[in-house]
């Protein structure tokens, strides 16, 4: 396990199932790999595949939700009062699969669907309407727990699409939705068990947080990296 400190983000590289059971946070924002064997996006009129490095991403179907349900569990046990889970509708043999399917079935309450608009999208073939948006569940450890939302944001959020060449990442999460999330709660400590290009750490640092990532993917770890300390140089975290 390699662990790196850049101002107030604290970031390892490992499996996250290794690392949480020794943490504490109280606010999770995280966008887990989809389980779509790579990714497909039209650019000039070609299609090219993105996959993650090393990671094959197409586990069987019950497989995958039971791992989604084993690391949002270990998330709530680090005290996290809030998990904002960022993921997508998957159409598979037809079949339409929300992350609602195994997200209920785990001890978190889920409060609110969040629509991820991002105008456009990279799975453009014409035998279904083209999906451009993602969900983010607003999951609460306690089903009393409130939002502060002081920038009166509604639940559909205009985000920005981010070129997966300019990250070399294949699914970057929105800086905008990270940081629209992490406005609304009044946390300390946040935490990103997938942080993959590090875009979760600077979201936090731009709303008052310390940060705790993990990526297991040691090129991915490396670019978090050099885009935290990129915008620590630029003044965007506090040292």
């Amino acid at each position: 396990m390699e662990k790196v400190t850049i101002g107030n983000a604290e970031l390892y590289c490992n499996d996250c199932m290794e690392v949480l059971p020794n943490l504490k946070a109280d606010v999770c924002i995280t966008s887990p790999p989809y389980n779509l064997a790579g990714f497909h996006q039209m650019h000039g009129g070609n299609s090219a595949k993105w996959e993650y490095d090393n990671f094959k991403d197409d586990m069987p179907e019950f497989d995958y939700q039971n791992w989604q349900i084993s690391v949002t569990e270990a998330i709530k046990k680090t005290g996290c009062e809030v998990l904002f889970y960022n993921h997508k509708n998957r159409i598979v043999n037809g079949r339409l699969i929300s992350p609602l399917e195994w997200m209920n079935k785990t001890e978190w309450t889920i409060h609110q669907q969040i629509i991820l608009n991002k105008g456009s999208g990279a799975n453009v073939d014409k035998r279904r309407f083209f999906p451009v948006h993602e969900v983010m569940l607003v999951c609460f450890s306690d089903s009393d727990y409130k939002l502060d939302n002081k920038n009166l944001l509604t639940d559909v959020w205009q985000v920005e699409q981010t070129n997966r060449k300019d990250v070399n990442h294949p699914a970057v999460m929105p800086l905008s939705a990270a940081e629209k999330a992490l406005s609304a709660v009044n946390s300390q400590i946040c935490i990103d068990p997938f942080m993959g290009s590090g875009t979760s750490a600077i979201a936090a640092d731009r709303c008052g947080m310390k940060f705790i990532g993990i990526e297991q993917s040691k090129r991915y770890f490396d670019i978090a990296c050099e885009r935290i300390e990129a915008a620590q140089a630029q003044g965007r975290l506090a040292i």
